[in-house]
C-alpha cells in the first residue's frame, strides 16, 4: 500500500463525471480492481503482471484505449 497513505482515495464524483463513464460495466469493474491492487503494490505493476492477474485482455485493452490507464515505461 502506499507509504503515505493507508487507504485508498476515491472520490465517488471525480469518477462518475470521468471518461471512466463511456467505458463497458467490465471495464469499469476491472479498473476498480486494479486500482486497489495497483494501491496495495506500492503502485508498481507492470503490463505483464497485470495481465497474469486479471487474465481480462479486452477489458484491459479498453482502459488503455479510452486512455484511462496509461504506460510508462513497461509499468
Amino acid at each position: 500500500m502506499s507509504k503515505r497513505l493507508p487507504y485508498y482515495q476515491f472520490e465517488s464524483a471525480k469518477y462518475l463525471t470521468g471518461d471512466i463513464q463511456f467505458c463497458s460495466y467490465g471495464a469499469q469493474g476491472l479498473f476498480v480492481n486494479i486500482c486497489a491492487t495497483y494501491w496495495q503494490r506500492d503502485c508498481q505493476m507492470t503490463l505483464i503482471q497485470l495481465n497474469k492477474r486479471f487474465k481480462k485482455s479486452e477489458l484491459i485493452d479498453e482502459l488503455f484505449n479510452e486512455n484511462i490507464m496509461v504506460l510508462n515505461e513497461g509499468n
